[in-house]
């Protein structure tokens, strides 16, 4: 038993006057409810108290849990600055009755959290609630962190509690005044919590310093170093509300020790109740998915499963909003997954701040005054708490994650030997006017020697059939001589236009013609000599020799014997290759955004990337595979319909939703580039080593190149072109190791405009992510496709039954149904296949 000075029979009978089903008080006992450790923010006392019926005649006891401001110092100061407990009152006596009876006007019968029975201020600020132990329900280990089915109990009724309490904020929110400023603060009257935040990134770095004795662990280091100064306008930019956004009542405090569940007879979790509301904040719903996912979940089952719970999440969101008739703009799911980007330094707060207290092993002398004071015995209660193994094991992951990106298991093999070769197949299609006389003249053009005389060309083609469509490219062997040199025999790559039937009254409508033309002759020179100017020294793009604007035809010298040859597009880039090909896609961006700042309308005529407002050229075959990929997926079986059924309501909608990718909105700061708009496999070169390693990479074909948003690029080369161990794993990866491309890049070539963080980076680029869809679902077959015999741009653009039977071939594809069979959840619970608008 616990003697309390303050608690008497008066203050409970006081507590208790508002149940009169609650009989004369014959005694009470007081225990503690919670060991120490678990609770750091209040004293949790068990009441035992016996009743004595009306009649006299029996008595019975019953049990209430009492919640109570706590007594250390430190700890006092900081409930007071923060109005903690008066906040968790309005919360209590306030708030969830009304979120009650919102779910109760749509027959949900849920219970969010405990019933509070009473609050008071005096003598002490105190809740009194019902002992739900008595209704079996049971707190979990804190230190193990919560299995798939417990988490889905806490997502389903955090989305009932973010629901009802939007709608409530509109009706009534002066409810929520104490709830508009959130725990970390610029407010100089709320400061005495904070300095606990750079203790504990200044115990992580004491960490991986220990674990840096060959110095892999540099680069994370020094960004903990700049991380100590900067996590509390960081914590603060968490806090910041912006009103155009969805914003939510958050618990903010959402971790194991503020959860209660109730299990079966078989041990399975079957109910949930949320504890403890003395943080809550009125904002985006973001700041309570990142502490959730980061500091409760088991990390091998968020790592597995974490899309699936933010698809749980929005779908319960959207399902109570919707039935509540809320009237304002429900966020999409590609929504909620920006809010948690945007909110993302919250999973820091969960991880260096939340998850050492939680992981903690030996609570005894665990008390918020020691740890957030500034004696040695504090220094030394925080050294065992961060040093708890368990702890080390998970945040080693975690910062390596965050800050460097290296945790997939992916090998960085070296690509095959085997890598596809020139056709040598006989060359049917040479236009009549590409003969000796032709070539001999643009041979003098190229090389700038008027005397050369052709002896001899021979026609190949560069590429196998089914690896272009809209371009026939040959590799020409000429024997010639000059002056008084001897006979010179060279190859070079002579590259056409389409320009007749379906394919040339097509391509001309999306401008390719001219526009490579133009790239290779303006753009492509100023690229080179501004990445020169900075030390390049990669080739990065072909060289164009000559450009015959009246035959539309390009002269390039022919890299194959610069040891330059294209990977096997039915196997993929693996890491080395992929990272390489990032690198060169990052240099083409960053150099255009230093030629616009010099030249501001250089990229104005560059409109009609593969998907484009200018012409409705293409759409009919994107509409056409995309049908054809719904009626393969009809023949998976039962367990696919769910996919098949959301590709038919994504069908009327699907262009458009590729052609928003295209959108530039003059009005945002969203980050735009000249981008390639082909970049895949067959349209990179790589130089080997003699080991076969890959050494440089070049970039080619620049028919559909535009102006707008690199993740058109990212999403076509990561989609189409990356192995699929890493096309299923690794894309937050390799978006990172992009970005800091990018921003290297510009920052060599002292691009002076306006650049976003990482951060924004990555909500820019959810938005827009749809593009790997497009990429999945329409370039993907075409570019697997290994039976060649009908692949042609008649095939790929018709309808007639020649091209119905290539469209099924190359969505039936084995390889294709596997990735796709994995890329689908993926999408779904991105929300990638639900409405976006």
């Amino acid at each position: 038993m616990v003697e309390l000075q303050w608690m008497t029979r008066e203050l409970l009978e006081t507590l208790l006057a508002g149940h009169p089903n609650l009989s004369q008080i014959v005694s009470y006992e007081v225990n503690f409810a919670t060991k120490k450790g678990d609770n750091y923010a209040s004293e949790m006392y068990r009441l035992t108290v016996h009743f004595e019926s009306a009649a006299g005649e029996e008595q019975f006891h019953k049990n209430f849990i009492l919640k109570v401001i706590p007594s250390g110092e430190i700890q006092q100061k900081v409930m007071q600055e923060n109005s903690i407990y008066p906040r968790e009152m309005v919360i209590y006596r306030d708030i969830l009755p009304r979120i009650y009876d919102l779910l109760r006007s749509i027959g949900d019968s849920s219970i969010i959290s405990p019933i509070c029975l009473a609050t008071t201020s005096s003598p002490k600020e105190m809740l009194l609630f019902e002992d739900v132990r008595e209704d079996g329900f049971r707190m979990a280990d804190r230190r193990l962190g919560l299995g798939l089915d417990a988490a889905r109990l806490v997502i389903i009724k955090l989305a009932k509690l973010h629901a009802c309490s939007r709608l409530l904020f509109d009706s009534t929110p002066q409810l929520f005044d104490l709830m508009l400023e959130g725990c970390i603060s610029d407010n100089p009257s709320k400061q005495t919590y904070l300095p606990y935040y750079r203790r504990c990134v200044q115990q992580v770095m004491r960490l991986v310093a220990q674990w840096n004795g060959d110095g892999q662990w540099n680069t994370v280091l020094e960004k903990l170093e700049r991380l100590q100064d900067k996590i509390i306008p960081y914590g603060c930019d968490v806090y910041r509300r912006t009103e155009e956004h969805f914003n939510v009542l958050n618990h903010n405090d959402i971790w194991i020790n503020n959860m209660m569940f109730r299990y079966d007879g078989e041990n399975r979790v079957v109910d949930l109740l949320l504890l403890d509301y003395q943080l809550s904040f009125y904002g985006s719903p973001g700041v309570d998915l990142n502490f959730f996912l980061y500091g409760s979940v088991r990390p091998e089952v968020r790592r597995k499963h974490q899309a699936e719970l933010i698809q749980l999440y929005h779908s319960t969101l959207k399902s109570t909003l919707t039935r509540l008739q809320y009237r304002g703009p429900i966020p999409s799911l590609p929504d909620v997954h920006v809010e948690i980007i945007r909110k993302g330094f919250h999973r820091v707060n969960a991880v260096f701040q939340q998850l050492p207290v939680a992981m903690m092993e030996n609570s005894e002398d665990a008390e918020m005054d020691l740890l957030l004071g500034d004696s040695e015995q504090s220094e030394a209660s925080r050294r065992e708490l961060f040093d708890n193994p368990r702890y080390v094991s998970h945040t080693a992951e975690a910062v390596c994650h965050w800050f460097t990106r290296q945790v997939s298991n992916i090998p960085f093999a070296k690509m095959p030997e085997n890598t596809v070769q020139a056709s040598q197949n006989e060359v049917t299609d040479v236009p009549s006017w590409l003969d000796e006389q032709y070539v001999e003249k643009l041979l003098r053009c190229a090389l700038k020697e008027k005397s050369i005389k052709l002896k001899q060309l021979i026609f190949n083609y560069a590429v196998p059939k089914g690896d272009n469509f809209a371009s026939i490219i040959y590799r020409i062997q000429v024997v010639y001589h000059a002056k008084e040199e001897y006979e010179t025999t060279r190859t070079f790559i002579v590259k056409g236009m389409i320009t007749e039937g379906l394919a040339g009254e097509k391509l001309r409508q999306y401008d390719v013609q001219r526009k490579e033309m133009d790239v290779y002759q303006y753009i492509v020179p100023e690229l080179k000599r501004m990445m020169q100017c900075v030390g390049e020294r990669s080739e990065l793009y072909p060289s164009a020799l000559a450009v015959d604007r009246k035959h539309e035809v390009i002269l390039f010298k022919d890299l194959a014997l610069d040891g330059y040859r294209m990977a096997d597009r039915t196997k993929g880039l693996d890491m080395v290759h992929l990272k390489m090909a990032f690198k060169v896609m990052a240099k083409l961006h960053a150099g255009s955004l230093k030629l616009r700042e010099q030249e501001p309308t250089i990229f104005d005529d560059y409109r009609t990337g593969m998907m484009t407002r200018e012409t409705e050229a293409f759409h009919p075959m994107f509409v056409l595979i995309f049908d054809a990929l719904v009626d393969e997926i009809a023949r998976w079986g039962p367990e696919w319909d769910y996919y098949r059924r959301k590709l038919e309501i994504l069908r009327p909608n699907f262009v458009e939703y590729g052609l928003r990718v295209f959108d530039n909105d003059p009005e945002a700061d969203d980050l735009c580039v000249f981008v390639h708009g082909d970049l895949w496999v067959n349209n990179l070169l790589y130089k080997y080593d003699t080991q076969e390693g890959p050494i440089d990479a070049v970039l080619l074909d620049f028919q559909y190149c535009c102006y707008g948003t690199p993740m058109i690029d990212f999403c076509y080369l990561y989609y189409t072109s990356a192995r699929d161990e890493i096309r299923q794993n690794c894309l937050d990866e390799l978006l990172q190791y992009y970005y800091y491309a990018l921003r290297t890049c510009a920052r060599d070539l002292k691009y002076l405009g306006k650049f976003p963080t990482l951060h924004q980076f990555l909500q820019q680029s959810m938005r827009k992510m749809f593009y790997g869809v497009y990429s999945t679902f329409i370039a993907l077959p075409v570019q697997m496709n290994d039976k060649t015999e009908n692949a042609d741009f008649d095939a790929l653009m018709g309808d007639d039954e020649r091209a119905q039977i290539y469209k099924r071939t190359i969505v039936s594809n084995d390889k294709f149904r596997k990735i796709i069979q994995g890329l689908l959840p993926q999408f779904d619970r991105k929300g990638l296949l639900d409405p976006l608008y």
